[in-house]
């Protein structure tokens, strides 16, 4: 690869592409997830990051979450604690 193609690549905006989780192994969503997972590991833009947002899963869809977080194209977030409070905060808005 030639040094422009180095720096034209740097130059290059990264691509952030979010998908949000809920219970998709009780809604026998696993398949889907799996097949997502692997047509994204196929991109060839070489700036992909993939942001996996899960609302407080009580499934095993954690698990399965941890199993793609070591990839370099995924960078996994967990947003259980903000989920409780943001519960908290609509049951304390409802009842003032």
């Amino acid at each position: 690869i030639s040094k422009n193609t180095h720096k034209e690549r740097r130059m290059e905006p990264t691509v952030s592409i979010i998908t949000a989780t809920h219970n998709i192994v009780e809604k026998g969503q696993t398949d889907d997830f799996n097949l997502l997972i692997s047509l994204l590991d196929r991109q060839t833009y070489g700036k992909i990051e993939h942001i996996i947002v899960d609302t407080a899963s009580a499934d095993g869809t954690a698990e399965l979450l941890k199993n793609y977080k070591n990839k370099s194209l995924i960078l996994t977030i967990f947003l259980s604690i903000i989920l409780k409070l943001y519960q908290k905060f609509t049951k304390f808005f409802k009842t003032s």
